[in-house]
């Protein structure tokens, strides 16, 4: 049984994250940022977390949200060792 969420939702997360845009997101990937939100979402239920405070016009994290994006970034850093 695989209960971790998909990588490319992870990946789609971080970059919200980075960019601290939906917007900025969608166009660096080439996708709507109806789907970038969407795969947001689909994160956010499959970690049982709310990962994003989102307004009208900013997206910051919240602390679940900075904890995924850390463990990410650790885990990127080691499989390129």
């Amino acid at each position: 049984m695989n209960n971790l969420p998909p990588l490319e939702d992870l990946r789609v997360f971080c970059l919200v994250a980075q960019r601290a845009s939906f917007v900025a997101a969608a166009e660096e990937l080439g996708n709507s940022p109806a789907y970038v939100s969407k795969r947001v979402k689909a994160l956010e239920q499959a970690m049982g977390a709310r990962l994003l405070h989102r307004s009208t016009r900013q997206v910051s994290l919240t602390e679940s949200g900075d904890r995924v994006c850390r463990w990410r970034a650790t885990c990127s850093t080691r499989s390129a060792s």
